[in-house]
């Protein structure tokens, strides 16, 4: 998958496409109950502020799909959380520090979007904190 590129202080807003570059045994097909799992289009705000486009792969195993690292878990009544991290590059493709960010949502009623909530941090390469933020995110199934 490939990298975004971005500044310390600028949220990720744009990962790899669904497809090809998702990692195998995802599925971007709804699944057959109502549930987080699968391949998301996502519009990302955030109190930067900043806004975006990025996909999200919530695998069946509890975890994120590349290029994001990360856990997700379900509620009741299509209540949801997840946590992730990715890496943060400069212009130049270097490693700037990586950003933390954690999510709480809900399922519409039939599974096909979501809206969430929460807080991210970006973290510089010595683990100081750069930026706290809160993201908001509004989702469709892929």
């Amino acid at each position: 998958a490939a990298a975004a590129t971005e500044s310390p202080a600028t949220p990720h807003v744009s990962t790899a496409s669904a497809g090809a570059e998702r990692q195998a045994g995802s599925s971007a097909e709804a699944p057959s109950r109502r549930t987080l799992e699968g391949t998301w289009d996502a519009s990302v705000r955030t109190t930067i502020p900043s806004e975006g486009e990025t996909t999200l792969t919530f695998l069946a195993d509890g975890t994120l799909a590349p290029p994001d690292t990360g856990t997700w878990c379900e509620g009741p009544n299509g209540a949801f959380s997840f946590e992730l991290r990715y890496t943060n590059y400069d212009e130049n493709g270097e490693v700037v520090g990586h950003t933390e960010g954690y999510q709480h949502g809900q399922l519409s009623p039939r599974g096909e979007t979501f809206t969430s909530s929460g807080v991210s941090t970006v973290y510089d390469t010595d683990g100081a904190v750069v930026r706290i933020f809160e993201l908001d995110i509004e989702a469709v199934r892929a």
